[in-house]
């Protein structure tokens, strides 16, 4: 399961196998048995590639079907089990569109000061 899900999470991603490599600090190949099912990362790797994604660790393993959403303040976890893609990149656009909203109110709300 975690070979398929990673694989999956790059090519959404748009990255290339060199890309996620070098991010990691490791050569296409030895990311590449990660993708074959062939080696499995060591915990730091596993965190690295969770925050590349914006996903769980759990996620990654194949463990539950969650994704991070916000930002590095305000972090919080969906689950998209039963959520198409498209209905995922919904909620990603109404977070991104509630939190420009947001910022538009705290600018206001100076202003009166």
């Amino acid at each position: 399961m975690f070979p398929v899900i990673l694989q999956q999470l790059r090519t959404e991603k748009g990255l290339t196998r060199q890309d996620v490599a070098d991010y990691l600090g490791k050569t296409p190949q030895a990311y590449g048995y990660y993708e074959k099912g062939k080696r499995e990362p060591n915990y730091d790797t596993l965190i690295s590639l969770a925050d590349l994604f914006d996903v769980s660790i759990d996620y990654l393993l194949g463990r539950n079907y969650q994704h991070l959403v916000g930002d590095d303040e305000h972090l919080f976890f969906i689950d998209t089990s039963e959520l198409t893609d498209e209905a995922v990149e919904d909620v990603k656009k109404h977070v991104e569109y509630m939190r420009y909203k947001s910022q538009g109110d705290h600018s206001s709300e100076k202003l009166r000061s």
